[in-house]
């Protein structure tokens, strides 16, 4: 099971431009347009949004597999922090540990470099359960925008820290820049705070920020996994999916 069907914290939404002129159609072609347009928002959300969950569940992987190194049981931070840079040289991934108010190290710092408060704290602080990820935040070490996907120590109790992946939304970004949609689609991923984390279109423009009032009023009342009426940020009518 995915991180994305576990926690939706990441939602995907699939943009067409509204289709005009239905009143000059038949009902049964405006139905059936209507049906084909529907379903095929629902296959370019769906297979994109795989796409996306694969990319998490990598990096849920390796913090998982580093959660359980023996340096980390034993206390050897240094040890772990070697292990750790190693093991993600070259990836574009940063692994930090934290603890339930600050890092403990992060491999994009020196080790024994001093640590910030953590950025974003869950509730309770530390994770004991599935892996989550953090919404898109700034790294208050790199000052670039992150998410992260924070695992516990498996085989562990009580939780005294926590190992996290973190990544840049260029991540994202390449999974949408690989998908192929129609002429006119905008297709976007969104955080739990539905805030832009790549897009189709101008990612640069829009990202950090909110989805269109309509997708964030979709979202509250629940609308995942149905069609809606709402608008892209450029300002056209559109029906979405999430």
């Amino acid at each position: 099971m995915s991180i994305r069907t576990r926690l939706l914290l990441l939602v995907f939404a699939v943009w067409l431009p509204a289709l005009a002129g239905f009143g000059l159609l038949a009902r049964s072609t405006y139905l059936h347009e209507t049906e084909a347009a529907t379903q095929h928002i629902r296959d370019l959300a769906r297979s994109s949004s795989f796409v996306v969950d694969s990319e998490l569940d990598k990096r849920a992987a390796v913090a998982w597999t580093l959660g359980a190194a023996r340096s980390l049981k034993e206390g050897d931070m240094h040890r772990f922090y070697e292990h750790a840079k190693r093991a993600t040289e070259g990836t574009g991934n940063t692994v930090l540990v934290v603890d339930a108010t600050r890092q403990v190290l992060n491999t994009r710092r020196p080790f024994g470099a001093p640590m910030p408060a953590r950025g974003w704290l869950t509730d309770p602080p530390l994770v004991s359960g599935a892996p989550i990820v953090t919404d898109l935040l700034t790294s208050r070490v790199s000052g670039a925008p992150v998410i992260t996907v924070l695992a516990p120590e498996p085989g562990v109790e009580a939780q005294r820290l926590n190992i996290g992946v973190a990544f840049g939304p260029e991540v994202i970004q390449h999974v949408m820049d690989m998908q192929k949609f129609p002429d006119g689609a905008v297709a976007a991923v969104l955080d739990g705070k539905l805030q832009t984390v790549a897009r189709n279109k101008d990612p640069r423009k829009w990202l950090g920020t909110r989805a269109a009032s309509a997708t964030v009023a979709a979202a509250a009342s629940g609308k995942l996994d149905r069609v809606f009426e709402s608008s892209s940020r450029e300002g056209a009518p559109t029906v979405a999916f999430m």
